[in-house]
């Protein structure tokens, strides 16, 4: 029995040291032990014992399983698009990962670049970029056909009684390229008539009638209206006799039967036709600004003349034309000072100096002046209404002499590097930008360039005249052959010059062909046309 008692007491100690080995077994160098926890599992670290480093909670590893990103966190720059990231949710890890965002490369922006059109290569530029500052050597860019420049809607048909408005707009690099659409509703008033003269005959008590179609397909609307043939009237059996400026006539020789009696049934008794009398004494009427008078309603001859040999006297009055009187001209759009005339000063009109209104600003456009007072050629910035053309060229040109500093970008004149809508920004800057060339040193070799002859010029007593620039001349542009407008002294061919540069070697210029705008066709030493301009 004690035997047995003693048993199974070494069986219970035994079992006890093995679960303490079991529980913290340091490699028998002390006695086993509890586990003692140290700092909690993370991310990336487990829990260990504090004891014996015995690792009790592996690492939770990182929660990124949401949808919790902040998008675009990270910009995009020159070479690399932007990224979204998003945290690990477990605390107290600051942990991210990311994925491309919504916002492309940026691309390098560098100096020179100009972006490609539907007619014109493009050039990503060369140089130091102005976000990163590496400096890169760009490529050309292809023709892009899908480029285009497209202006203001305009009418191309108008409405008829079977469709809308159709309107078109083309793209400012070629007039070729358009778009099309339709605008409003139809007009049920508007129909095309293909009138048939006289379609229905005169009578006796009835002049004729025209009938007409509309032609617009597929309306089959018809109208009647008075034809060009009186009623013919009752005739007897024999010609009537016509009155005279002095006697009278009768509607019927004879009485009796109307020669369309079986139509009519009428029986002729004649009326008497009284004198006609002179025509041509009417009174007199003035002349006005755009109509001619007269000091009698007809000159020469009575209508009559072959019958009666009475003569009209009378004078025609030329139209007295408008009366601008550019000498009271302060500033502001100007009327007509004739009495009883309100029309205003318009496109095509002649200027102060005599030269070619082209550009009319009802509210005034800015003109940006140059220098400082003392300065060579400075003039304050003013308020001008109108835009006036020489009505001759001047000398071709060169913009710049070759051996003048070969070729320097003028600093201060507008620089443009693609065509688009920008141009209508350069109305106003053609005076300063001729000024800042002519004061350059760049332009030291030659006193014969664009924009010194332009500056030098003097007609009619007013010396205010400049190189246009690159949208000036484009507003010039835009009359040739335009209704309405007198094409004296408006170019129909050639190159010309502007004031607006394009790059070092490069200047916008205009063709007065095509209307084609280039600014790295020609180099500043060709020898191109030029038209001063004013402004005022």
């Amino acid at each position: 029995m004690i035997c047995k008692l003693k048993c199974l007491w070494l069986i219970a100690v035994t079992a006890i040291i093995g679960l303490a080995v079991s529980a913290c077994d340091n490699g028998g160098t002390t006695p086993a032990h509890t586990h003692t926890a140290g700092a909690a599992a993370t991310c990336v670290t487990p829990q260990t014992c504090t004891s014996c480093g015995e690792v009790m909670q592996g690492a939770t590893g990182h929660d990124f399983e949401h949808d919790d990103w902040d998008e675009d966190e990270i910009d995009a720059s020159c070479e690399h698009p932007s990224y979204d990231t998003k945290a690990c949710k477990n605390a107290n890890c600051s942990e991210t990962v990311d994925r491309t965002g919504s916002h492309p490369a940026l691309g390098h922006d560098l100096p020179g670049a100009y972006a490609a059109t539907c007619m014109a290569d493009g050039y990503t530029g060369i140089g130091t970029c102005k976000r990163c500052y590496e400096n890169e050597t760009g490529e050309p860019l292809d023709v892009d056909p899908e480029n285009h420049d497209f202006g203001e809607w305009a009418q191309k048909t108008a409405a008829t009684c079977v469709a809308p408005e159709r309107l078109i707009r083309k793209c400012s690099h070629n007039a070729a390229h358009t778009e099309e659409e339709n605008h409003g509703e139809i007009n049920l008033t508007a129909h095309d008539w293909n009138w048939t003269l006289n379609a229905i005959a005169a009578t006796c008590v009835q002049m004729s009638k025209d009938t007409a179609t509309c032609k617009n397909t597929p309306c089959t609307v018809t109208n009647v209206r008075d034809g060009s043939n009186t009623a013919l009237g009752h005739t007897g059996t024999l010609a009537p006799y016509a009155a005279t400026c002095t006697t009278a006539g009768n509607s019927a020789a004879l009485s009796g039967n109307c020669v369309r009696y079986a139509q009519c049934g009428h029986v002729v008794t004649g009326t008497v036709l009284p004198a006609l009398g002179h025509t041509g004494t009417v009174t007199a009427f003035a002349a006005t600004c755009t109509t001619a008078g007269n000091s009698a309603a007809l000159s020469g001859n009575c209508v009559r003349f072959a019958q009666c040999a009475h003569v009209v006297t009378g004078t025609v009055i030329p139209a007295l034309g408008h009366d601008w009187n550019w000498a009271t001209y302060t500033s502001g759009i100007r009327n007509c000072q004739r009495g009883g005339c309100s029309v205003t000063v318009g496109i095509g009109d002649r200027g102060p100096a005599g030269g070619i209104i082209f550009y009319v600003a009802t509210d005034g456009i800015t003109i940006q002046g140059y220098g400082s007072s003392g300065d060579n050629g400075y003039f304050a910035e003013y308020t001008a209404y109108y835009l006036e053309a020489a009505p001759a060229n001047e000398t071709t040109s060169v913009w710049q002499v070759a051996s003048d500093y070969n070729y320097t970008l003028i600093a201060g004149v507008t620089t443009f590097q693609s065509i688009g809508e920008n141009n209508t920004l350069t109305i106003g800057v053609g005076r300063k930008d001729t000024q800042t060339i002519v004061n350059s040193a760049a332009f030291a070799s030659s006193t014969n360039t664009a924009a010194q002859r332009c500056a030098n010029k003097t007609l009619n007593g007013f010396t205010d005249w400049f190189l246009p620039s690159l949208g000036e001349l484009n507003e010039f542009y835009k009359l040739k052959g335009q209704a309405g407008v007198p094409q004296t002294g408006i170019p129909t061919t050639g190159v010309f010059w502007s004031s607006s540069q394009s790059s070092i070697t490069g200047v916008w210029s205009q063709s007065f062909g095509d209307g084609n705008q280039s600014g790295f066709t020609y180099t500043k030493n060709n020898s191109m046309n030029v038209r001063a301009i004013r402004a005022f």
